[in-house]
């Protein structure tokens, strides 16, 4: 009796063993996973500049290492992918007549930019490889596609010709259709309460700073950087009877790509009399700037009496 039993078991242990092997089989019908760790790897993609023009060519460096313990001969093949605008006209059928509307599409495209064949590697190397391109536009977009910024996604794969282990990297990059440039503008210019405007002795609304004679008073400059790239070191100056006018109080600020910076500066008017003077508040162009004309502004200063000389009068 315990030899049946014996033999049962054993038994269903075998038939365990088959179906267990046979989900494995079902689970991985072209033999066993590959290992994770990579035997050729891309360690970098590099493409320069970051910020592309527009029909002006790129450099694309792709950095791959042998990670394994033998030599691999390995292919890098670059490509490029981006969408593309295209206009055309569809045909309406209707009960009566057909028309014409004007359509858009857009269509993923792809260009294998280059090709390495036989990228030699020893054990633990890594070697570069260097190719250039140049982001086109189809000479078929219309005049508002092309003044627009245009998205790409750069990649490399490498593929080793041993076996089937590989690896891939990516990049996106926007092509912008003229140089980046630098742009600083006066955006705003109030008082420390953020008031611009005032009611003169009519009760009509104007367009002034108003201070004490012989008092401090600190506004507020607020610039603009234009550009899309770069950050700049805004100087900030204010100015009393025009642009060659004496300076009544500088700053500076430090402002990020398209981003807004506040300028504290505080004018001193202790040897200014009462009366009504023009501000010119002006932010210093900075190297490469191009347009000029919103680097500076115009405000009125009224610096009132003090209430004790009122009185004494």
């Amino acid at each position: 009796m315990n030899d049946g039993k014996i033999g049962k078991t054993v038994f269903i242990c075998l038939i365990l063993c088959v179906s267990m092997a046979s989900a494995a089989s079902a689970a991985y019908p072209y033999g066993p996973k590959v290992s994770p760790q990579k035997n050729v790897e891309i360690v970098d993609l590099i493409v320069s500049p970051t910020t592309p023009i527009l029909d002006e060519p790129i450099d694309i460096i792709v950095i791959v290492r042998n990670n394994g313990k033998s030599s691999e001969n390995v292919r890098v093949v670059i490509k490029s992918e981006w969408w593309e605008t295209l206009e055309g006209e569809e045909k309406i059928r209707t009960e009566d007549a057909e028309s014409h509307q004007k359509v858009i599409r857009n269509l993923k495209r792809q260009e294998i930019i280059k090709t390495f064949d036989n990228v030699s590697l020893t054990p633990g190397e890594s070697r570069s490889v260097k190719c250039r391109y140049t982001p086109r536009y189809n000479p078929r977009d219309n005049d508002i596609i092309k003044k627009k910024d245009k998205s790409y996604m750069i990649s490399a794969r490498v593929t080793s010709d041993q076996t089937s282990r590989f690896d891939l990297m990516s990049k996106s990059i926007t092509v912008v259709s003229e140089p980046p440039g630098h742009d600083l503008l006066i955006s705003g210019v109030c008082d420390e309460r953020g008031r611009t405007f005032y009611n003169d002795e009519h009760g009509n609304p104007f367009n002034a700073i108003k201070m004490v004679e012989g008092e401090a008073k600190a506004i507020c400059v607020m610039v603009a950087n234009g550009s899309r790239v770069f950050y700049e070191d805004a100087v900030v100056s204010v100015k009393m009877g025009g642009k060659k006018g004496g300076i009544l109080g500088a700053n500076t600020v430090k402002i990020g790509a398209k981003e807004v910076g506040a300028v504290t500066i505080s004018l001193d008017t202790e040897a200014i009399n009462p009366g009504t003077y023009e501000l010119y508040v002006e932010v210093k162009p900075v190297k490469g700037e191009v347009n000029l004309v919103n680097n500076s502004t115009i405000k009125t200063l009224i610096v009132e009496e003090k209430q004790n000389r009122r009185m004494k009068r």
